[in-house]
């Protein structure tokens, strides 16, 4: 009993410090961020830090998985509810248009960030990017393949160039949007998504 105790206290620690530290990993980037930050904002010790955790790049991927999860959860909520897969794939795409002032506020898309700051000496950490890219990619695919087999998409359809489209124009747009300070840029790649589902994709009765 004690040890489920300290087990859980034990969680509730990581689970904290993965929170605390996620918005700073994310507005500051991987090497941006100090293990100085990290104790201020989180109000504990190094020792703490790494009594939980190996090392920065832990704490790193940890931040990376969570600050992706607030993002995809408040995806699901939208998208979820809504039967035809069109009207999915065109929520799913304009979720981030509709919400791209609290995604830049947190510090942006935390995909983009990471691809963009970690180098090809980071294998862990680029590993975890290309993993939540796949599965990215792969929530795109599933929307489209059940369509197709709904008969609400044309048969015709390649998912997997539509799926990587998706996410290449989702972001490029944030990308723009954050560097010229202009949200636009995002609309108008999320208009693009919405003309390619509903010219090429939606399949008419």
């Amino acid at each position: 009993m004690k040890d489920k105790v300290q087990k859980t206290k034990a969680e509730k620690t990581r689970s904290f410090i993965i929170e605390t530290s996620a918005p700073l990993f994310n507005k500051n980037g991987y090497r941006g961020t100090s293990l100085s930050q990290l104790t201020e904002a989180t109000g504990l010790t190094k020792g703490a830090i790494y009594g939980n955790f190996k090392n920065k790049d832990e704490i790193a991927v940890e931040a990376l998985k969570y600050n992706h999860s607030v993002i995809s959860d408040a995806i699901a909520k939208v998208v979820i509810p809504i039967d035809n897969m069109c009207d999915k794939l065109i929520a799913f795409a304009k979720f981030y248009d509709d919400h791209y002032f609290f995604i830049s506020g947190t510090g942006g898309c935390p995909i983009l960030n990471s691809a963009v700051d970690f180098d090809d000496g980071d294998k862990k950490l680029k590993t975890v990017v290309k993993g939540l890219i796949d599965e990215w990619r792969g929530a795109v695919k599933g929307i489209v393949k059940k369509g197709i087999r709904k008969g609400e998409i044309k048969k015709d359809v390649d998912y997997e160039s539509f799926a990587t489209t998706f996410v290449a124009l989702i972001e490029g747009g944030i990308m723009m949007s954050k560097i010229t300070d202009d949200s636009l840029n995002l609309s108008y790649t999320v208009e693009q998504i919405i003309d390619i589902v509903e010219n090429k994709l939606r399949e008419i009765d």
